[in-house]
């Protein structure tokens, strides 16, 4: 019993701690700070979902090639924890495409669009991205 209550109260402070990790970082200006915020967030209660969306936009945010694939292998990781989220599949489809990833970005983005509810943006995207596939296979056809 003390030994359950042990775990219990450490999970608790990793979790809190990996909160207040992230809320701090989360403001900061530079994209490469708030990536690695995200990254020690995770490291201390890697359960948590909301880091991976601060780890994603930072990546993005910075265009750095090693942090996007950085993005890319943590959100891959951690598919497992949600893996009917509609939000993250988009996220991994936008890290994917900026790494050019293209056929992995549109599965996942087809992903997002199936899981969610309607998201113009999001179908906006689909759609924007199979035509540029058609075009690019057409192109190679001819």
């Amino acid at each position: 019993m003390v030994f359950a209550a042990s775990v219990g109260f450490a999970l608790t402070a990793l979790h809190a701690t990996g909160t207040v990790v992230e809320q701090a970082s989360a403001p900061n200006p530079d994209p490469v700070e708030r990536f690695f915020g995200a990254v020690r967030a995770l490291e201390l209660a890697p359960w948590r979902i909301e880091p991976q969306f601060l780890l994603a936009s930072a990546a993005l945010e910075s265009k750095d090639p090693a942090l996007l694939d950085c993005a890319w292998a943590e959100l891959e990781s951690k598919r497992w924890l949600r893996p009917g989220s509609a939000a993250l599949a988009e996220r991994r489809a936008r890290v994917a495409l900026a790494r050019g990833a293209v056929s992995v970005g549109v599965a996942e983005l087809w992903t997002a669009v199936e899981l969610g509810g309607p998201d113009k943006d999001r179908d906006r995207l689909l759609g924007e991205l199979l035509r540029g596939l058609e075009g690019d296979i057409g192109a190679t056809t001819n």
